[in-house]
């Protein structure tokens, strides 16, 4: 049996350098992108339970609202300054849980009988939001995030 000789035999030996660095390269891309996906899962888990606490806060509003149809004046408030009665100061506790936290209460001027609950808060996490409408048509990066109940009793 003969054996080849010369330039035109190659033979190889383990993995080269390039191979190496392409396999390296994969690996840290998709660990890069497992990171990135779990940072995004996170994010949108604290913003949904923030939206939780809002309509959680908003529907016990509601509830008491319904249940103290005599004294729902005393439920038209603003927690922005700072109210002291309960459970006002109880809701005010709540929501300053959420980040910049405001719980607006009104009462309709047409109708006495319509409530509006409304709860903002900074859901971006940016210093320039600072807004309190609660149109939906607006897309503006300086409103704070709302959640707004309307209440019939």
């Amino acid at each position: 049996m003969r054996q080849a000789t010369g330039p035109s035999q190659s033979r190889q030996h383990g993995l080269g350098m390039i191979e190496i660095l392409i396999t390296l390269l994969v690996l840290v891309t998709g660990v890069i992108g497992a990171a990135s996906l779990h940072l995004s899962s996170l994010r949108e888990n604290q913003h949904i339970n923030q939206r939780l606490q809002a309509i959680t806060l908003a529907e016990d509003i509601r509830g008491r609202l319904m249940l103290n149809r005599g004294v729902s004046d005393n439920y038209v408030f603003d927690t922005s300054t700072n109210p002291t009665a309960y459970p006002l100061n109880t809701w005010k506790e709540r929501v300053d849980q959420l980040p910049n936290g405001r719980i607006i209460v009104t009462r309709r001027s047409t109708d006495p009988e319509v409530f509006s609950i409304r709860i903002f808060w900074n859901e971006t996490g940016g210093s320039q939001v600072t807004g309190t409408s609660c149109d939906p048509t607006q897309n503006d990066p300086t409103q704070l995030t709302c959640f707004q109940l309307v209440v019939q009793l």
